[in-house]
């Protein structure tokens, strides 16, 4: 998929409106997390047939410019 059409999805998803800021918090950086999306999208394609599932959970995204989004917990299932 791409960055673009990631984004669109993203914006649909109910959690959108916590990454733009909420209640005074500020935004998350969305850019860092479409980024990093992109990119472990694309290893999961490159893995595929060895690698059939990738479960991330929970997943940070921290304030916005800060290029940072950690991956606390990861499964990957073959």
């Amino acid at each position: 998929t791409t960055p673009a059409r990631l984004a669109r999805a993203i914006a649909r998803l109910k959690l959108a409106t916590l990454l733009a800021g909420f209640r005074g918090q500020p935004a998350a950086d969305t850019d860092a997390l479409l980024a990093a999306a992109c990119a472990l999208g694309d290893r999961f394609v490159a893995l595929q047939p060895a690698v059939s599932e990738l479960e991330i959970n929970p997943l940070f995204v921290h304030v916005r410019g800060s290029g940072r989004v950690v991956a606390v917990d990861a499964l990957l299932t073959s």
